[in-house]
């Protein structure tokens, strides 16, 4: 909100040293593609790539949650929304909790309930939206499987299982396999970053205040919907021949970094 300037992204390279430990060239953002089956978790790459650059203008819902131990989180989501606002976002901080919450379009979704089974299906989810419960158990391994016919989607749940999200279409979630405690969750901030032209591993890394504990990331971590891409150009069209010159080259509002070619 502050900041005068930000980072072009947040590269592994110039990770350096923290707490004694070296990241030099081995630090990796890492996130998990998955849900109650294999659909649901190619469909959040899927989701992805229909997100990029998209500018998706729906609702960042920022939901007062449900009790005081899980609403850790909410003034920090009051504030966040507000200020999405008035950068001409949808921003909103909804309260009180409502647990049967329906007929909403979301770029995202962050609250804090052991129980939103009945407000996660009744709405729509833009490509790219993301949710983040703040309750202990949503990433716990049996809130993964599906009853023997697949007619029970999760068969044993405890509390709300970050696959509902991934299910009803969200493309990014963030949950908890056990005990977290309520300061291990990411900060509303990853909102901020997420429209700042962040992708979601670096909107939600940036916002982890443990690296990590008992965190899962579920989506492609390259999802980025509020970033404008530079526009790229090759000089001639068709192929090229062998040993002659490719002319590319890159434009963006902002600068280009650097300009690297592939083969193949």
């Amino acid at each position: 909100v502050r900041a005068t300037s930000l980072p072009p992204s947040f590269r592994r390279m110039s990770a350096g040293s923290a707490g004694g430990c070296t990241f030099d060239g081995n630090l990796f953002i890492v996130t998990r593609l998955d849900g109650f089956d294999f659909d649901d978790a190619r469909a959040l790459v899927e989701r992805a790539v229909a997100a990029d650059g998209s500018f998706p203008i729906s609702t960042l819902l920022c939901m007062a949650s449900s009790d005081e131990p899980r609403g850790a989180r909410d003034p920090e989501c009051e504030f966040v929304a507000r200020h999405l606002a008035m950068a001409g976002f949808g921003g909103e901080f909804l309260t009180p909790f409502d647990a049967a919450l329906s007929g909403r379009t979301l770029s995202a979704c962050f609250t804090g309930t052991a129980d939103l089974r009945g407000a996660i299906a009744g709405n729509v989810y833009d490509p790219g939206a993301l949710a983040c419960n703040l309750t202990s158990f949503g990433a716990a391994p049996s809130n993964f499987f599906c009853s023997a016919d697949g007619t029970a989607c999760p068969q044993s749940e405890s509390q709300t299982s970050i696959a509902r999200f991934i299910r009803a279409g969200a493309t990014g979630a963030h949950g908890t396999v056990n005990e977290p405690l309520n300061h291990c969750f990411p900060n509303a901030g990853t909102l901020l970053l997420y429209t700042f032209g962040y992708n979601m591993g670096e909107s939600f890394f940036m916002n982890q205040r443990f690296l990590y504990w008992q965190n899962i990331y579920l989506g492609d971590p390259l999802t980025t919907p509020y970033a404008r891409r530079p526009d790229v150009t090759l000089g001639s069209a068709g192929e090229i021949a062998q040993r002659s010159a490719l002319e590319v080259e890159a434009t963006h509002p902002d600068g280009i970094a650097g300009l690297a070619l592939y083969l193949d």
